[in-house]
């Protein structure tokens, strides 16, 4: 099939409509209206490209059958995806194209051996703005068993300043680039579970291996493609459902934006796709320590205490639970910042060399709390009346997102409350 036969088929056949290449090309609604949500212009060939699928369609088209200049990368080594879904819906056979093979793209995921793809929800940290809401991202097993060994697909916002003002400002309108990158999962549960001390929450996705490799190829075309980072819309939570979009279209998971997506919302939209099998807690390193002060007696929480403060001999203590319990206590306590360094390695060792010459136990069962999605949702209107200095009056309350003081608790942090736009609209008597 020559170039010009291939346009006119696809014009014949429309493919520029297709949901899949429309994922692809991250087109979905928004509110700067239809267009692609990635801002990178070396994501695109045609110069219109970000808001006119048939035009990106044909200088796609044009470079996957032209012969590529010497020098320069080829486009189907670019553009892996696309060109297997140009190849599969035009019916061009591969060993017809002037490079037949993203070799590349093809050996590494030949190496990593794709097995299984797993969302993780990241409860909300109200220790940096960006992770208030929560934090959602892909995980993907390769030829390990364990899922720490993983790879974890996460998008995220490059940011330069710790200032939560400048933060949240740049945060809201656009003034942080976001990008797509491919990291270790443990490396996330350290950061994650560990250090901010957030429980995590893993849902297994029922892709199969086809989808799987769909979802990894377009991951390729993403390296180093950056977009304009919105902290309500445009952000990870979102920018995820295409991924599962390209793998699986008719999800349409993109179509349900709306002015604002939050993380746990967007899980929902997952779930009730029916793409969820089994979902696991992987308790943070707080949760875990809360249960074994628990599981203990009262005095035996007080030694414990004491071990982790440094105030009593770790050698005396002949209580397995209470060593490991300060243990963990501590590690937590230094994650915040509440024990130095030094103080923290003498008094760990100490306590870890008297752990050592006691029995193996069980660890202490960490019973899971309610999981985020069933939590209530996060939008809520009131209907009020009351007094105001002895004048009666009737209000209509409304609030975007999130949680406060008086909301059912289940799902959410305890002790936590985020009010985001709310307001009130009151008429006195």
């Amino acid at each position: 099939m020559d170039l010009a036969e291939a346009l006119a088929t696809a014009q014949a056949k429309r493919v520029a409509e297709s949901p899949r290449w429309r994922a692809l090309l991250h087109l979905g609604p928004s509110w700067r209206g239809e267009r692609s949500v990635v801002d990178d212009r070396a994501f695109f060939l045609a110069p219109q490209g970000a808001t006119d699928p048939q035009a990106e369609l044909t200088a796609d088209l044009t470079a996957l059958l032209t012969p590529p200049v010497p020098g320069e990368t080829p486009f189907i080594d670019r553009f892996p995806a696309r060109s297997r879904f140009l190849c599969e819906a035009l019916g061009i056979p591969r060993a017809a194209l002037p490079v037949p093979r993203a070799a590349a793209c093809e050996d590494a995921l030949t190496s990593f051996a794709p097995r299984s793809a797993t969302l993780v929800f990241a409860s909300g940290y109200l220790g940096a703005p960006a992770s208030m809401f929560g934090h959602t991202l892909l995980v993907v097993k390769g030829r390990y068993d364990s899922l720490a060994l993983a790879q974890a697909i996460n998008y995220a916002a490059a940011t330069d300043t710790n200032s939560g003002v400048v933060f949240a400002a740049r945060g809201i309108f656009g003034g942080y680039q976001g990008f797509f990158s491919l990291l270790p999962y443990h490396r996330k549960i350290g950061e994650y579970a560990d250090l901010d001390q957030r429980d995590l929450w893993e849902y297994d996705l029922a892709l199969d291996a086809d989808e799987l490799r769909w979802l990894l190829l377009h991951v390729w075309e993403l390296r180093g493609i950056g977009s304009d980072y919105y902290f309500f819309d445009e952000n990870c939570s979102w920018r995820l459902l295409f991924l599962l979009d390209v793998a699986r279209p008719g999800l349409a998971l993109h179509a349900r934006w709306r002015p604002w997506v939050i993380p746990v919302d967007s899980l929902r939209w997952i779930l009730d796709a029916g793409l969820v099998t089994t979902r696991r807690h992987r308790p943070s390193r707080r949760t875990r320590v809360l249960a074994e002060l628990e599981a203990l007696e009262p005095a035996a929480r007080t030694r414990t205490k004491a071990l982790a403060e440094g105030t009593a001999d770790p050698a005396a203590s002949t209580e397995a639970r209470e060593l490991e319990a300060a243990a963990d206590l501590l590690q937590s306590r230094l994650a915040k910042g509440g024990v130095g360094l030094e103080d923290y390695r003498t008094r760990l060792l100490g306590i870890t060399r008297a752990r050592a010459q006691l029995p193996t136990l069980e660890p202490v069962p960490v019973p899971a709390p309610a999981p985020p999605e069933q939590g209530h949702a996060s939008a809520r209107v009131d209907v009020v009346a009351g007094q105001d200095h002895g004048r009666p009056f009737g209000a209509l309350r409304m609030r975007p997102a999130f949680h406060d003081l008086t909301d059912p608790e289940a799902g959410y942090e305890p002790g936590t409350r985020i009010d985001f736009a709310q307001v009130e609209l009151r008429t006195y008597a």
